[in-house]
């Protein structure tokens, strides 16, 4: 069951998914939607460090690289979830906003198979990732 927004995210951030009726990634999200989520996870006073954005960009990018390798979305799944305890910890130790987590949470409420995940969620972060980089030099 899907979660009501997450405070900051987008108005009708992913409500129906990664994919509009034709089965294709929503355009908002690789533009509009990961614009705002770069600058809402920038804003926040301390905010995120590129490496450490990197650093859970990379986590994602390996899970999605061992599918290339043949392993199951089932097998690689675990690898996907795990991102969400790892966000809460370093949200807790202040080194991520919580804007993060919460992009972070509701991008694993919308994760039920290999498409969503790497059609939709990796190259949604993707976009993220690059769009941070261009705002913020540090």
């Amino acid at each position: 069951m899907q979660q009501p927004n997450r405070p900051g995210l987008p108005h009708e951030y992913l409500s129906g998914g990664y994919f509009n009726a034709d089965g294709y990634l929503k355009s908002e999200l690789l533009v509009d939607h990961a614009r705002e989520i770069a600058r809402l996870i920038g804003r926040d006073p301390g905010g995120i460090k590129n490496a450490q954005l990197r650093r859970f960009y990379d986590h994602v990018r390996a899970a999605d690289m061992r599918m290339n390798y043949d392993a199951p979305f089932e097998a690689v799944q675990p690898s996907i979830l795990e991102l969400s305890a790892f966000v809460a910890e370093a949200a807790g130790k202040r080194k991520v906003p919580e804007g993060f987590r919460h992009f972070i949470d509701k991008n694993l409420e919308n994760i039920w198979d290999a498409k969503s995940f790497r059609q939709g969620f990796v190259k949604h972060f993707q976009a993220v990732v690059g769009f941070y980089s261009s705002f913020y030099k540090n």
